[in-house]
């Protein structure tokens, strides 16, 4: 351990996969569905940098081909969350690549001398690129259009790490380009931890997380230059200092993130929502500046005036909510009031309307942007609870 070069390599995984489970604790389990498919690329990350730790610090082979085995599953589990963020397959080719991909590295993790050659690190790392680059185009080429605009600043942000992520895989092989440097794909992972505990975070815009991360660049670069300086050390090890240095701000950046996000919930809950129930109108501005609104714009008597209410309703149906799944395939085959629901859907880019209240109408647009545990649910809960506040109201106005 007395070795600059692996001191910094084992601090900058460790810290990947602290950093990464910490997110993942944020997300809701469960089987199925976009936030199981993040949960899954985070765990087997995170399971990939601590194997990755484990194989320099103990030497064994077992560990090696482990760790082999986690880095092929990163871009076969990016290709899963690229579907699960686009609600939709992707090309059947490009799967049976990425499987194949896997089983075969899978296989020749197995042998010791075959995944020491150069020719298996840069069939690798193609791969590795290849599966990235795929589940990015995926991204890139989706119709911006059929999303929200939550959904479309997520996707947005991740498709921005990306090439970080590409750039910084480069140093995790050992090439005479690289050589002596550190490990640096877990400053990537770190930086993709960092952005996803800001999914939910409502003021986190493009420019803030560049500025941020610059901001770390700058704190790592001064203070790793300030300790080389003083020890005399050359340029390499500087540079294994400020990657250590980087590794360490990022993690605690990914903690507050975390730790600022549970408090957002706390004050999101609707316990806090329910004091301000004076009217109908007041809850909805308090479910919406908590938070509990996220995703949804609410449109009222005078937003929907060019619009049939009744057929509107109908559309709807029973359970007070209608997605675009639920429409007929064609628009031509459209009631009335479906194709009514069809142009709001069109008009704000949104998933569904749901019905917040009746008397007066007023409907809330769009989709649930939380990945929380129980955020949709909290969504729902939110939107009953002003069903039920705007029946009292209405009662009272008629009440003799």
């Amino acid at each position: 351990m007395d070795d600059p070069a692996l001191i910094a390599d084992l601090t900058v995984s460790l810290a990947a996969a602290v950093g990464l489970l910490v997110v993942r604790a944020q997300l809701a389990p469960g089987p199925g569905g976009l936030v199981w498919r993040f949960r899954f690329l985070l765990f087997v990350a995170a399971a990939f940098y601590l194997l990755r730790a484990a194989d320099w610090l103990t030497g064994l082979g077992a560990m090696r081909a482990a760790t082999i085995i986690g880095a092929a599953m990163i871009p076969f589990a990016a290709l899963l969350l690229a579907e699960g963020l686009l609600r939709r397959h992707a090309p059947r080719a490009i799967k049976l690549a990425a499987a194949g991909g896997l089983a075969g590295f899978a296989l020749a993790a197995l042998l010791p001398d075959v995944t020491r050659s150069a020719a298996f690190l840069w069939a690798f790392l193609t791969f590795q690129t290849l599966g990235f680059v795929a589940a990015l185009g995926l991204l890139m080429t989706r119709r911006r259009g059929d999303f929200t605009a939550p959904e479309n600043t997520m996707m947005d942000r991740i498709s921005v790490a990306v090439p970080v992520i590409l750039a910084l895989l480069l140093t995790d092989y050992g090439f005479a380009m690289f050589a002596g440097l550190p490990a640096l794909s877990g400053l990537a992972a770190l930086i993709v931890a960092w952005i996803a505990a800001t999914f939910e975070a409502r003021a986190a815009s493009g420019a803030a997380i560049a500025a941020a991360l610059a901001a770390v660049a700058a704190v790592a670069g001064l203070a790793g230059a300030a300790i080389g300086a003083q020890h005399g050390w050359p340029l390499i090890q500087t540079l294994q200092a400020t990657t250590t240095i980087a590794a360490l701000v990022l993690l605690l950046v990914v903690g507050l993130s975390s730790a600022a996000l549970r408090r957002a919930r706390v004050r999101a809950s609707l316990d806090a929502a329910l004091v301000q129930t004076e009217n109908f109108d007041h809850y909805l501005t308090a479910i919406a500046r908590l938070g509990l609104a996220d995703g949804y714009a609410f449109l009222g008597a005078e937003d929907l005036r060019d619009y049939d209410a009744a057929e509107l309703v109908a559309a709807i149906g029973p359970t007070g909510a209608i997605s675009s799944a639920r429409l007929p395939a064609l628009p031509a085959n459209d009631t009335l009031g479906q194709s009514q629901v069809r142009a709001l859907l069109d008009r704000f880019a949104a998933h569904e309307v749901v019905v917040v209240a009746r008397t007066p109408l007023t409907l809330a647009i769009g989709a649930s942007t939380g990945l929380a545990d129980g955020a949709g649910a909290n969504v729902r809960a939110a939107f009953a609870i002003a069903r039920l506040i705007a029946e009292r109201d209405a009662c009272r106005q008629v009440a003799p």
